[in-house]
């Protein structure tokens, strides 16, 4: 956007800041109880996974996103809201038969967990 409209903004990307389980810190995990907080790691976990598969040879959109999603299914009350593989050039989603691009990409989910809307991401590289 920045881009196409010729505005002078530079973006400058950063880590996650995360909590010691590796849940990203949130003013939203102020909804969650001690134990919603361990058990919500498993976000963290989750996408952690798809990076080593991605990176061990394994592209494929639909099974990262599957492998994903089914270990963010282990934590009974958590809906999964979405979990999807996008570009890095212009952050659009990859279809379910595209493969993780050459130069990566973004590997982004949000799940319900009581109150709380938790959302994370990672880089994909190959």
């Amino acid at each position: 956007m920045v881009k196409d409209t010729l505005m002078p903004i530079e973006i400058v990307l950063g880590d996650t800041h995360r909590e010691m389980n590796g849940l990203a810190m949130s003013t939203r995990n102020k909804y969650l109880s001690p134990e919603q907080i361990e058990k919500a790691a498993v976000i963290f976990a989750a996408l952690s996974k798809a990076q080593d598969l991605c990176s061990s040879g394994m592209h494929s959109v639909k099974l990262i996103i599957d492998a994903v999603t089914a270990q963010l299914q282990t934590v009974e009350g958590m809906a999964v809201l979405y979990v999807v593989v996008s570009t890095l050039q212009d952050m659009q989603d990859l279809d379910l038969e595209d493969e993780v691009p050459e130069e990566g990409a973004i590997l982004s989910c949000a799940v319900r967990y009581g109150p709380a809307r938790l959302i994370d991401n990672v880089d994909l590289h190959r």
